[in-house]
Protein backbone atom coordinates (compact mmCIF):
# COMPACT_ATOMS: atom_id res chain seq x y z
CA UNK A 1 0.00 0.00 0.00
CA UNK A 2 1.39 3.70 -0.97
CA UNK A 3 0.01 6.82 0.87
CA UNK A 4 0.47 10.65 -0.78
CA UNK A 5 -0.63 13.32 1.42
CA UNK A 6 -2.72 16.59 -0.27
CA UNK A 7 -4.07 19.74 1.71
CA UNK A 8 -7.48 21.11 0.06
CA UNK A 9 -9.60 23.47 1.32
CA UNK A 10 -13.82 22.90 1.70
CA UNK A 11 -16.65 24.63 1.82
CA UNK A 12 -15.67 26.57 4.96
CA UNK A 13 -12.38 27.32 3.44
CA UNK A 14 -10.48 24.65 6.20
CA UNK A 15 -7.59 23.51 4.75
CA UNK A 16 -8.48 19.32 5.09
CA UNK A 17 -5.62 16.83 5.15
CA UNK A 18 -6.27 13.75 2.67
CA UNK A 19 -4.35 10.69 1.89
CA UNK A 20 -4.60 8.59 -0.60
CA UNK A 21 -3.92 5.14 -0.14
CA UNK A 22 -3.21 2.71 -3.13
CA UNK A 23 -3.13 -0.39 -3.50
CA UNK A 24 -0.04 -2.62 -4.65
CA UNK A 25 -1.38 -5.96 -4.36
CA UNK A 26 -4.75 -6.79 -6.14
CA UNK A 27 -5.22 -9.21 -4.54
CA UNK A 28 -6.10 -7.68 -1.44
CA UNK A 29 -9.82 -7.56 -0.75
CA UNK A 30 -9.95 -6.51 2.54
CA UNK A 31 -7.78 -3.94 4.82
CA UNK A 32 -8.22 -2.53 8.30
CA UNK A 33 -6.10 0.86 9.41
CA UNK A 34 -5.83 2.27 12.15
CA UNK A 35 -3.72 6.07 11.90
CA UNK A 36 -2.30 7.71 14.96
CA UNK A 37 -0.22 10.93 15.59
CA UNK A 38 3.16 10.67 17.79
CA UNK A 39 3.33 13.89 19.72
CA UNK A 40 6.18 15.47 21.38
CA UNK A 41 6.18 13.06 24.57
CA UNK A 42 6.66 10.10 21.99
CA UNK A 43 3.06 9.25 22.91
CA UNK A 44 0.60 7.89 20.30
CA UNK A 45 -2.82 9.68 19.36
CA UNK A 46 -6.07 7.85 17.69
CA UNK A 47 -7.03 9.65 14.84
CA UNK A 48 -8.49 7.00 12.31
CA UNK A 49 -9.99 3.96 12.60
CA UNK A 50 -11.18 2.64 8.72
CA UNK A 51 -12.27 -0.39 6.72
CA UNK A 52 -11.94 -1.04 3.24
CA UNK A 53 -13.09 -2.94 0.85
CA UNK A 54 -11.24 -3.41 -2.50
CA UNK A 55 -13.64 -6.24 -3.82
CA UNK A 56 -15.31 -3.67 -6.35
CA UNK A 57 -12.11 -3.68 -8.54
CA UNK A 58 -10.97 0.09 -6.94
CA UNK A 59 -7.23 0.65 -6.07
CA UNK A 60 -7.19 3.46 -4.38
CA UNK A 61 -9.13 4.57 -1.27
CA UNK A 62 -9.46 8.61 0.40
CA UNK A 63 -9.09 9.17 4.30
CA UNK A 64 -9.39 12.65 5.76
CA UNK A 65 -7.62 12.97 8.30
CA UNK A 66 -9.22 13.57 11.75
CA UNK A 67 -7.24 16.95 12.42
CA UNK A 68 -7.46 19.75 9.72
CA UNK A 69 -4.38 21.77 9.30
CA UNK A 70 -5.63 24.50 11.48
CA UNK A 71 -5.81 21.95 14.15
CA UNK A 72 -2.45 21.10 13.95
CA UNK A 73 -1.07 24.76 14.12
CA UNK A 74 -2.85 25.57 16.65
CA UNK A 75 -1.51 23.04 18.63
CA UNK A 76 1.83 22.77 17.31
CA UNK A 77 4.24 22.52 20.13
CA UNK A 78 2.76 19.41 20.95
CA UNK A 79 1.95 17.91 17.60
CA UNK A 80 4.25 19.27 14.98
CA UNK A 81 7.97 19.64 17.44
CA UNK A 82 10.69 20.78 14.79
CA UNK A 83 7.76 21.40 12.48
CA UNK A 84 7.21 17.63 11.69
CA UNK A 85 4.48 15.47 11.60
CA UNK A 86 4.66 12.13 12.49
CA UNK A 87 2.17 9.41 11.85
CA UNK A 88 2.15 5.48 12.87
CA UNK A 89 0.24 3.66 10.51
CA UNK A 90 -0.87 -0.09 11.41
CA UNK A 91 -2.54 -1.96 8.66
CA UNK A 92 -3.92 -5.64 8.30
CA UNK A 93 -4.42 -6.99 5.02
CA UNK A 94 -7.23 -9.99 3.80
CA UNK A 95 -6.81 -11.98 0.17
CA UNK A 96 -10.69 -12.84 1.04
CA UNK A 97 -12.17 -16.67 1.88
CA UNK A 98 -9.10 -18.92 2.40
CA UNK A 99 -11.75 -22.03 2.11
CA UNK A 100 -14.98 -22.85 2.31
CA UNK A 101 -14.65 -27.07 2.01
CA UNK A 102 -16.09 -29.16 5.21
CA UNK A 103 -12.67 -30.25 6.10
CA UNK A 104 -13.65 -32.83 8.97
CA UNK A 105 -16.62 -34.30 10.61
CA UNK A 106 -17.56 -36.03 13.93
CA UNK A 107 -20.17 -37.49 15.20
CA UNK A 108 -20.75 -38.39 18.91
CA UNK A 109 -17.71 -37.56 19.94
CA UNK A 110 -17.21 -34.91 23.47
CA UNK A 111 -13.77 -33.60 22.11
CA UNK A 112 -14.35 -31.96 18.72
CA UNK A 113 -10.87 -31.66 16.99
CA UNK A 114 -10.74 -29.74 13.80
CA UNK A 115 -7.71 -30.83 11.47
CA UNK A 116 -7.35 -27.97 9.31
CA UNK A 117 -3.46 -27.25 8.52
CA UNK A 118 -2.65 -23.90 9.31
CA UNK A 119 0.58 -24.25 8.53
CA UNK A 120 1.14 -22.60 5.58
CA UNK A 121 -1.33 -20.16 5.94
CA UNK A 122 -0.54 -16.32 6.49
CA UNK A 123 -1.23 -14.10 9.03
CA UNK A 124 -2.95 -11.83 6.81
CA UNK A 125 -5.07 -14.73 5.80
CA UNK A 126 -6.02 -16.13 9.06
CA UNK A 127 -7.28 -12.45 10.41
CA UNK A 128 -10.66 -12.20 11.33
CA UNK A 129 -12.45 -9.14 9.98
CA UNK A 130 -13.62 -6.81 12.82
CA UNK A 131 -16.41 -5.62 10.46
CA UNK A 132 -18.21 -9.12 10.59
CA UNK A 133 -17.16 -9.39 14.19
CA UNK A 134 -18.67 -6.20 15.00
CA UNK A 135 -22.06 -6.98 13.08
CA UNK A 136 -22.19 -9.89 14.91
CA UNK A 137 -21.55 -8.59 18.61
CA UNK A 138 -24.76 -5.92 17.18
CA UNK A 139 -27.09 -9.08 15.81
CA UNK A 140 -26.34 -10.86 19.66
CA UNK A 141 -27.49 -7.17 21.37
CA UNK A 142 -30.21 -6.25 18.89
CA UNK A 143 -31.55 -10.00 19.43
CA UNK A 144 -31.55 -9.74 23.06
CA UNK A 145 -29.43 -12.95 22.53
CA UNK A 146 -28.05 -14.46 26.15
CA UNK A 147 -28.13 -11.06 27.73
CA UNK A 148 -27.38 -10.91 31.55
CA UNK A 149 -27.61 -7.30 32.50
CA UNK A 150 -29.91 -4.74 32.19
CA UNK A 151 -29.27 -0.76 32.04
CA UNK A 152 -32.21 1.06 33.47
CA UNK A 153 -32.90 4.83 32.88
CA UNK A 154 -35.68 6.68 34.24
CA UNK A 155 -37.73 5.80 31.06
CA UNK A 156 -35.98 2.73 29.46
CA UNK A 157 -34.43 -0.64 30.03
CA UNK A 158 -31.72 -2.04 27.73
CA UNK A 159 -30.34 -5.04 27.62
CA UNK A 160 -26.91 -6.17 27.43
CA UNK A 161 -23.94 -8.52 27.92
CA UNK A 162 -21.62 -8.14 31.37
CA UNK A 163 -19.23 -9.29 29.08
CA UNK A 164 -18.95 -7.34 26.48
CA UNK A 165 -19.22 -4.11 28.57
CA UNK A 166 -16.26 -5.05 30.75
CA UNK A 167 -14.25 -5.49 27.45
CA UNK A 168 -15.40 -2.15 26.86
CA UNK A 169 -15.41 0.19 29.73
CA UNK A 170 -12.28 -0.10 32.92
CA UNK A 171 -15.50 0.89 34.99
CA UNK A 172 -18.01 -1.86 34.03
CA UNK A 173 -15.90 -4.23 34.35
CA UNK A 174 -15.04 -2.52 37.49
CA UNK A 175 -18.98 -3.04 38.25
CA UNK A 176 -18.91 -6.58 37.72
CA UNK A 177 -15.74 -7.96 39.02
CA UNK A 178 -15.32 -5.94 42.36
CA UNK A 179 -17.22 -5.96 46.01
CA UNK A 180 -19.73 -3.58 44.42
CA UNK A 181 -23.80 -3.85 44.44
CA UNK A 182 -23.69 -4.33 40.36
CA UNK A 183 -21.39 -7.99 40.88
CA UNK A 184 -24.33 -10.05 42.04
CA UNK A 185 -27.07 -8.06 40.30
CA UNK A 186 -28.48 -7.99 36.81
CA UNK A 187 -29.61 -4.42 37.03
CA UNK A 188 -27.09 -0.87 36.39
CA UNK A 189 -28.99 2.15 37.02
CA UNK A 190 -27.70 5.28 35.07
CA UNK A 191 -30.29 8.11 35.77
CA UNK A 192 -28.02 10.88 35.23
CA UNK A 193 -27.90 10.09 31.06
CA UNK A 194 -30.82 10.03 28.87
CA UNK A 195 -32.45 7.29 26.93
CA UNK A 196 -30.77 8.51 23.65
CA UNK A 197 -27.41 8.71 25.20
CA UNK A 198 -27.39 5.07 27.23
CA UNK A 199 -28.79 4.13 23.55
CA UNK A 200 -26.05 5.66 21.11
CA UNK A 201 -22.78 4.50 24.33
CA UNK A 202 -24.51 0.99 23.62
CA UNK A 203 -24.26 1.50 20.14
CA UNK A 204 -20.84 2.23 19.64
CA UNK A 205 -19.77 -0.55 22.43
CA UNK A 206 -21.40 -3.42 20.02
CA UNK A 207 -20.39 -1.76 16.82
CA UNK A 208 -17.03 0.57 17.51
CA UNK A 209 -18.82 3.62 15.27
CA UNK A 210 -20.53 6.54 15.90
CA UNK A 211 -22.47 8.35 13.22
CA UNK A 212 -24.35 11.87 12.87
CA UNK A 213 -22.94 13.46 15.55
CA UNK A 214 -24.71 16.34 16.52
CA UNK A 215 -22.94 19.53 18.67
CA UNK A 216 -25.71 18.31 21.79
CA UNK A 217 -25.18 14.41 21.14
CA UNK A 218 -21.53 15.11 21.08
CA UNK A 219 -21.57 16.82 24.10
CA UNK A 220 -23.77 14.75 26.24
CA UNK A 221 -21.80 11.23 24.34
CA UNK A 222 -18.63 13.05 25.32
CA UNK A 223 -19.77 13.08 29.01
CA UNK A 224 -20.96 9.71 29.29
CA UNK A 225 -17.68 8.51 27.53
CA UNK A 226 -15.48 10.00 30.39
CA UNK A 227 -17.81 8.88 32.92
CA UNK A 228 -17.35 5.68 31.81
CA UNK A 229 -13.91 5.25 30.22
CA UNK A 230 -15.00 4.80 26.58
CA UNK A 231 -11.46 6.48 25.29
CA UNK A 232 -12.36 5.79 21.66
CA UNK A 233 -15.86 7.43 22.11
CA UNK A 234 -14.59 10.20 23.61
CA UNK A 235 -11.60 10.77 21.44
CA UNK A 236 -14.50 10.96 18.63
CA UNK A 237 -16.43 13.60 20.64
CA UNK A 238 -13.65 15.51 21.50
CA UNK A 239 -12.53 15.69 17.65
CA UNK A 240 -16.56 16.35 16.65
CA UNK A 241 -16.51 19.67 19.81
CA UNK A 242 -13.14 20.42 18.24
CA UNK A 243 -13.87 20.63 14.85
CA UNK A 244 -17.29 22.50 14.92
CA UNK A 245 -16.31 25.27 17.60
CA UNK A 246 -17.35 28.69 17.20
CA UNK A 247 -17.05 31.79 19.34
CA UNK A 248 -20.63 30.98 20.33
CA UNK A 249 -19.90 27.88 21.96
CA UNK A 250 -16.54 27.71 22.55
CA UNK A 251 -17.04 28.50 26.00
CA UNK A 252 -19.27 26.03 26.80
CA UNK A 253 -16.49 23.57 25.64
CA UNK A 254 -14.20 25.14 27.68
CA UNK A 255 -16.69 25.41 30.78
CA UNK A 256 -16.98 20.98 29.44
CA UNK A 257 -13.23 20.32 29.34
CA UNK A 258 -12.39 21.72 32.54
CA UNK A 259 -14.86 19.78 34.46
CA UNK A 260 -13.55 16.54 32.98
CA UNK A 261 -10.11 17.16 33.31
CA UNK A 262 -9.62 17.21 29.43
CA UNK A 263 -6.27 19.38 29.24
CA UNK A 264 -5.65 18.94 25.51
CA UNK A 265 -9.45 20.15 24.63
CA UNK A 266 -9.07 22.51 27.66
CA UNK A 267 -5.63 23.92 25.69
CA UNK A 268 -6.97 23.49 22.88
CA UNK A 269 -10.13 26.02 22.87
CA UNK A 270 -8.04 28.77 24.76
CA UNK A 271 -6.31 28.90 22.19
CA UNK A 272 -9.20 29.08 19.51
CA UNK A 273 -10.94 31.66 22.10
CA UNK A 274 -7.57 33.99 22.06
CA UNK A 275 -7.27 33.77 18.62
CA UNK A 276 -11.16 34.76 17.91
CA UNK A 277 -11.25 36.94 21.98
CA UNK A 278 -13.23 39.98 20.01
CA UNK A 279 -15.94 37.76 19.21
CA UNK A 280 -15.52 35.54 21.78
CA UNK A 281 -16.29 37.83 25.05
CA UNK A 282 -19.33 39.13 23.40
CA UNK A 283 -20.69 35.83 22.96
CA UNK A 284 -23.71 34.73 25.82
CA UNK A 285 -21.51 31.38 26.48
CA UNK A 286 -18.60 34.57 27.93
CA UNK A 287 -21.23 35.64 29.88
CA UNK A 288 -22.23 32.62 31.49
CA UNK A 289 -18.22 31.44 31.82
CA UNK A 290 -17.84 34.95 34.22
CA UNK A 291 -20.82 33.93 36.03
CA UNK A 292 -20.03 30.31 36.75
CA UNK A 293 -16.41 29.78 36.60
CA UNK A 294 -14.55 33.35 36.85
CA UNK A 295 -11.10 31.45 37.90
CA UNK A 296 -11.43 29.46 34.69
CA UNK A 297 -12.07 33.39 32.26
CA UNK A 298 -8.91 34.54 33.75
CA UNK A 299 -7.40 31.86 33.86
CA UNK A 300 -7.57 31.92 30.10
CA UNK A 301 -6.93 35.31 29.54
CA UNK A 302 -3.89 35.38 31.15
CA UNK A 303 -2.49 32.60 28.84
CA UNK A 304 -2.77 35.81 26.12
CA UNK A 305 -0.26 37.71 28.59
CA UNK A 306 2.17 34.50 28.89
CA UNK A 307 2.09 34.27 25.39
CA UNK A 308 3.78 37.74 24.78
Amino acid sequence: MSVSLSVTKDSDSEEIIRFMLSLQDRAIKFSTLRLSLVNASGNRIDCNQEEFWFDDGSESKELKFIFTKDKLMAMKKSYLPDDILSLYWEWAFSEGVISEKIEDVQYACANFQCNFDTQNVSNEKMMHIPYAFNYNLKSLYDENFLCDVQIKTNNRTFNAHKVILSASSSVFKAMFSNDMKEKDSSTVNIEDLSDDTISGMLHFIYTARMENLTWESASDFYVAADKYALLGLKNICSSYLEDNISPNNACQVLLLSDFHADDDLKSSVQEYILENIKDSIKSDGWKLLIETNAKLAVETLCLQHEEV
